[in-house]
């Protein structure tokens, strides 16, 4: 991994083709807006899209409501919040899809969800989706313990609903704040 002073920075780690790559570090070192900012480079040079998971509801309507909110993460990335009347910009947002402008047409290039209603994106696989980001995906042991089911299983049923025939590579972006890793233990990695 890489670290400029302000942004996470994965071409190494991508560069090895893993369908799940782990990312862990601490807090503020830029792997969420990283990975935002390669979302946004990846629908303008090559029309593919992302699916950002977060683990519940809630989280997913927050990170909708807070996404590209920082006028300093929407430089970064090189998007600006388009302005109907003046008709400036490259970003809109529709519920939890963001929208980038490629030539003339609005495509979506993220789409936000909840894991815990992991079956309601069964059989919509989209073959431009080649990136699932699932951000935050660690977290503390008290909060394990609301998720209904098995959340391991509900992810992959996610994941091979999305890839069907095509590739599609997993980030999971955590902190370490857990020593509990469903994840890892699932795939009984010590």
């Amino acid at each position: 991994m890489q670290f400029d002073s302000k942004h996470f920075h994965a071409q190494k780690v991508l560069s090895y083709g893993a369908i799940y790559t782990f990312i862990e570090s601490n807090r503020n070192y830029g792997k969420t807006w990283g990975f935002k900012r390669r979302a946004k480079r990846r629908a303008e040079k090559r029309g593919k899209k992302t699916i950002w998971v977060r683990r519940y509801t809630k989280e997913a309507k927050n990170a909708c409501d807070a996404f590209f909110n920082s006028k300093d993460l929407l430089k970064f990335c090189g998007l600006e919040w388009y302005d109907k009347d003046t008709k400036k910009g490259n970003l809109k947002q529709k519920g939890r899809k963001f929208y980038i402008k490629r030539g003339k047409r609005w495509e979506w290039f993220i789409h936000i969800i909840a894991l815990c209603e992991a079956k309601n994106v069964r059989s919509v696989d989209d073959v431009d989706v080649d990136t699932i980001v699932f951000d935050e995906y660690t977290t503390t042991p008290e909060k394990y313990k609301f998720y209904r089911g098995n959340e391991v299983e509900d992810f992959i049923d996610t994941f091979f609903s999305t890839k069907r025939e095509h590739v599609v590579r997993c980030y999971f972006l955590g902190n370490k704040e857990s020593h509990v890793n469903p994840y890892f233990n699932y795939s009984q990695i010590p």
